[in-house]
């Protein structure tokens, strides 16, 4: 994965190398001894990628514009993060119908919001779980 650090403590995803089939996007990362959160994933990021599952680590707070879009097998999106604000136009724009995105009871009404301005299928299944 490739980062650039956008302040002090915080860092973006910016891009995927490879072909895994299934990612994780971690909370933090250690770079030269100095720890930074991943606190965003920048637009296209993942576009067009064939990856079927991703979790998205807990200190992200953005999803950049088509970050996931045309990523036709993506089925399963793992949301361990409280603190998201925005998602960007079609993030999720042409992934599997039936995608099902796993994340905390409290945050179910907020996020389905803001994944449907993300273009997230309207047959997307919530699926609560406890997040640590």
């Amino acid at each position: 994965m490739v980062y650039k650090i956008t302040s002090s403590a915080a860092v973006q995803l910016k891009k995927v190398r490879g072909s895994k089939k299934s990612v994780v996007i971690p909370d933090t990362i250690t770079v030269s001894g100095k720890k930074y959160s991943v606190t965003s994933i920048a637009g296209k990021a993942f576009s067009g990628k064939k990856i079927t599952k991703v979790t998205i680590g807990k200190n992200v707070q953005k999803i950049g514009m088509k970050a996931f879009a045309s990523c036709k097998k993506l089925k399963m999106v793992i949301l361990k993060s409280v603190r998201l604000k925005s998602v960007g136009k079609q993030a999720f724009y042409r992934t599997d119908p039936k995608i099902r995105v796993k994340l905390g009871r409290k945050v179910i009404g907020k996020y389905r919001k803001l994944l449907m301005k993300g273009k997230i299928s309207s047959k997307a299944r919530y699926v609560p779980v406890k997040v640590s």
